[in-house]
């Protein structure tokens, strides 16, 4: 499952892309089976040029999203 991260309405991935990782091994498979736990993985576009303090804004609206969604 791939989410684009984008500045704007209409613009596909222009600061990055959220991707949910599959679970590797049976402990991580039983991990996302039995509990609300994902695992996610950011990927920043360097053309963007973002400040470390956009980049934590992302991640903490993905926490954010994530907590309201699913829980």
């Amino acid at each position: 499952m791939n989410s684009m991260i984008s500045s704007s309405k209409g613009k596909s991935g222009d600061l990055g892309k959220i991707t949910k990782k599959a679970p590797e091994g049976a402990c991580a498979c039983c991990i996302q089976l039995c509990t609300p736990a994902d695992t996610y993985n950011i990927d920043f576009e360097q053309s963007a040029g973002l400040s470390p303090k956009q980049k934590a804004a992302i991640i903490g609206e993905m926490v954010h999203l994530d907590f309201l969604f699913f829980e």
